[in-house]
């Protein structure tokens, strides 16, 4: 009796630490929500596996993801690098406006080249702006096809994330507004083709976008089809 007595109390010590909260701070509801469960079921030895098992997983989990989030935001040089990014682009003007922040087109002051960039709303105080940001990089790094658009930069200036991408003329929802009667039938078709073959890529690599709309399409000025925004994407192993 002495003997399961002091196991289980070395289980309830061990789950006191594992859920302390300085460390709950850095962990997602998920995590917390098991750790909740495991002060609660810590004298039953299957649910004391089983959740110390998943809590485990999770825990691995979230620091990879920690890791390569940092890795993502890496850059080539320290904050001084960093505010440099921003100098060596000139604004425009406004290309749009949305929930997560605002898109401006930029000149490039080294090379003239015109670029779109987006710039994330209170990216460092809102996980879930944060999240969406993290998660169109992530995509945009791994995915590369002439029909999606490009990522050519990251760079964070005043706690926000900017991202830097190629230039589009306009958007499929432009030509739609443009042409109240339909889009001309050649056009339409062109189109269609395009966005399918981002979308067969996209697929093929186990990506699907979730937020395919005519605003998302971007069309350069001679008309080849870049999809864009990927903060709703998944990777179909993470479903």
């Amino acid at each position: 009796m002495k003997t399961q007595a002091a196991g289980a109390a070395a289980k309830k010590d061990h789950f006191g630490e594992l859920v302390s909260a300085d460390k709950r701070t850095l962990w997602k509801p998920a995590l917390v929500e098991l750790a909740d469960k495991t002060e609660k079921c810590w004298k039953n030895p299957a649910a004391y596996r089983t959740v110390r098992l998943r809590i485990s997983m999770l825990s691995v989990n979230e620091r990879m993801e920690t890791m390569e989030d940092k890795l993502l935001l890496a850059s080539r040089g320290g904050a001084g690098k960093r505010c440099e990014a921003m100098e060596k682009y000139e604004k425009l003007g406004k290309i749009g406006e949305g929930s997560y922040g605002v898109v401006y087109k930029c000149r490039n002051r080294d090379n003239g080249q015109i670029v779109a960039i987006k710039k994330f709303v209170e990216t460092e105080d809102d996980p879930q702006i944060k999240k969406i940001a993290l998660r169109e990089i992530r995509m945009l790094k791994q995915l590369k096809h002439p029909n999606l658009v490009t990522l050519l930069e990251v760079f964070k200036r005043n706690r926000k994330l900017h991202l830097v991408f190629e230039h589009c003329d306009r958007t499929v929802l432009h030509d739609l507004e443009k042409n109240p009667n339909g889009v001309p039938d050649e056009m339409t078709k062109k189109i269609t083709w395009q966005l399918l073959e981002a979308l067969r890529f996209c697929h093929s690599h186990k990506c699907i976008h979730r937020d395919v709309k005519p605003e998302n399409i971007l069309l350069t000025k001679n008309d080849v089809v870049k999809l864009a925004d990927f903060g709703f994407a998944r990777i179909i192993s993470e479903i």
